[in-house]
């Protein structure tokens, strides 16, 4: 079966999820960063690595960014959050 899925994101630090597919989009929902992807069940899956910073926060030098997967809106539109997907290798160096 092939079906699209929700995966909320921590607001602090790196989130890993298990994917089968790269994200399709990502939006606010319910006050919580998420991606959407399609997740298929007999799909080999893989691990993914994302990273949410606030406009005008620093990212770590040390952060290898892969490629930005979009962004959403908290408190109607007052903060802004980035999501990145970042290389697995140094995702866990990345301060909470």
């Amino acid at each position: 079966m092939l079906a699209v899925f929700k995966y909320p994101l921590m607001l602090d630090g790196v989130t890993t999820v298990r994917l089968t597919h790269p994200p399709l989009y990502c939006r606010e929902r319910g006050g919580t960063v998420c991606i959407w992807a399609l997740h298929g069940d007999a799909l080999p899956e893989t691990e993914h690595h994302y990273l949410c910073i606030n406009t005008g926060q620093e990212i770590p030098a040390s952060l290898r960014i892969v490629r930005s997967i979009g962004m959403g809106h908290l408190i109607g539109g007052l903060i802004i959050v980035h999501v990145f997907e970042v290389a697995p290798a140094i995702s866990a160096e990345v301060p909470a």
